[in-house]
Parts: C-alpha cells; structure tokens; sequence
C-alpha cells in the first residue's frame, strides 16, 4: 500500500511521538493517549472549520470504497481531487505496474468493521488527521484477457487494518489522502 507523504509513526499520540509520562501503567498509558488525542483534535477544530470527528470517520469509510473502486476500475480520475500529488502518483505506479502485466486487481465486497479516529494535529496552519480502518474483502487478481486467477482468492476474504492519514488544505477547503499505512 501507500507510504510516505506527512504519514507519522504515532497515531494515538497526534503524531508527535510517545512521551516518557506514558510508561507508569497500561491505565495511564491509555489514559495520556487518550488526553493527546483529545488535545489534536482540539487543534484541528480549531482551523478547519466545522470540524467534526464523528463525521470524519464516516467520510474516511466514503473515500476508502471511492479509492478502492477508482484502483479496481484501474482510473484514479474520478478520485485525484482527494489526493495529495504523492499520494496519487505512488497507486498510479502500482495501476500502471498491472496495465504492463496485463492483469486487473479485483477488490469486492468490502466490508469496513471499524473506522477510527487515533491521531490528530495542527502543523503549519495544516491539520492532520489519521484513521485506523479494519476491514475484509475478497482481493484477487485475474489476466487481462481469459480472467485467469493469478494472484488471491475468489472466495476467501482478506482481513486488513490501515492507517490513513489527511492534511487539510486550507487554501483549497478541502482534505485530502495523504498517506496509507497498511499493518502487516
């Protein structure tokens, strides 16, 4: 998957790394995390207006089925205008990989489990906000002509966790992907 762009290490500590007040217990650990988070997304109400985290989550869950349909159909087109350059140019490289090879990703039936808010922060008038997605699908990949099984299941689900993280534009109102982090 994606890498690179502003993608931070930490998560849940709004992307600024972990503390050494963090280390006492399991509960306090939780606890600061939680107080981090709670303080980026403070931030980023704070500049990008009518911010709302529930809503966030919702509209991280669109763009994922609305990128994972732009890959399948093997045209990000439709969906450049929710991309940092970066971001676009590096699954580009991957849609043009299997252009070359003459096979066709299939992604279907996607189910999204969970959508999470676990990091939030302002950095140079830019908010930043990352969401954990846990979610299955059938991801397979056929040859361009026959649709010949090359790669995946046709009927074994795969079960996958991602970070994706957005800047928000101010000059343009709007946010964009700005990295995924896929957990192996």
């Amino acid at each position: 998957m994606v890498r690179g762009g502003a993608w931070r290490g930490s998560t849940l500590a709004g992307g600024r790394g972990g503390s050494s007040a963090y280390h006492t217990s399991g509960t306090s650990v939780q606890e600061g995390l939680e107080a981090a988070l709670r303080r980026g997304l403070a931030e980023v109400e704070s500049v990008v207006p009518g911010f709302d985290p529930l809503r966030f989550s919702v509209e991280a869950m669109d763009i994922l089925f609305r990128v994972q349909s732009a890959k399948a159909a093997r045209d990000l087109q439709w969906v450049e205008r929710l991309l940092t350059a970066e971001v676009r140019q590096e699954l580009q490289e991957g849609l043009d990989v299997l252009k070359a090879e003459r096979r066709i990703t299939r992604l279907e039936n996607i189910v999204v489990r969970c959508a999470e808010i676990r990091g939030a922060w302002v950095e140079s008038r830019k908010a930043f906000v990352t969401v954990c997605l846990l979610a299955s699908l059938l991801d397979y990949t056929v040859e361009e002509e026959g649709g010949r099984l090359v790669a995946g299941s046709r009927e074994n689900r795969v079960k996958f966790e991602e970070y994706w993280s957005f800047v928000w534009l101010p000059a343009e109102s709007s946010w964009r992907l700005n990295a995924i982090r896929q957990v192996v």
